[in-house]
């Protein structure tokens, strides 16, 4: 990926100005990706869950750095995502959208200029993006969640601001999953059917 490229996708991700990119300390390969964190399990009682995004990233040791930015697209198997996106960076513009089952183009970043006096959130992992995932089928199931498509994946270091790129080498897609379950109540229903089914063959 190129540098006009790299910048341009910074700007969509909302930290334009960052400053230019660089190469860790002892040219030492660097790791980071994406992680989710699921709300809740999905039954009839709760046919949504939210489903975070959250970005982590292993630097060369004793060096400080922040995440900057990233874009990619969060897909899920099957099921629908609502419009309600959250931002805990700032929300871009322009925004993702949703496609079928998945929410094409999420893009996060934050502001970190310290020679401006701007600084990020050091925070690793960091939460960066959330949506609700929704669904009206209750068999007992596991709904897969990838990242896919992405384009870039920065980091900062702190001091200065440098930017450093863990995309393609050393990244890490992010994988998860919705766990969907029928109602608590219809096991025990089943249950008891199961048997008075057994009874009735039995005295018959």
């Amino acid at each position: 990926m190129g540098v006009s490229r790299s910048t341009a996708m910074l700007a969509a991700a909302g930290v334009a100005g960052a400053i230019g990119l660089g190469s860790p300390a002892g040219a030492q390969t660097i790791y980071g990706g994406y992680e989710f964190r699921v709300s809740n399990v999905v039954s009839p009682s709760q046919p949504t869950a939210t489903v975070e995004v959250w970005a982590w990233f292993d630097f060369v040791p004793g060096v400080s750095e922040l995440f900057i930015a990233g874009v990619f697209d969060l897909v899920a198997s099957e099921g629908e995502w609502s419009w309600n996106f959250v931002f805990p960076l700032g929300r871009p513009d322009p925004g993702p959208f949703v496609s079928g089952s998945s929410i094409i183009g999420v893009s996060v970043g934050q502001l970190h200029i310290p020679q401006l006096g701007f600084f990020g959130d050091p925070s690793n992992p960091i939460w960066i993006f959330a949506g609700e995932w929704s669904t009206t089928d209750f068999t007992p199931r596991s709904v897969s969640l990838e990242t896919v498509n992405t384009y870039n994946f920065f980091v900062a270091e702190w001091q200065t601001g440098a930017l450093f790129e863990i995309w393609p080498a050393g990244f890490i897609p992010g994988n998860g999953a919705i766990s969907v379950v029928p109602a608590p109540g219809s096991l025990v229903v089943l249950s008891g059917a199961l048997v008075l089914v057994r009874r009735r063959r039995r005295d018959g």
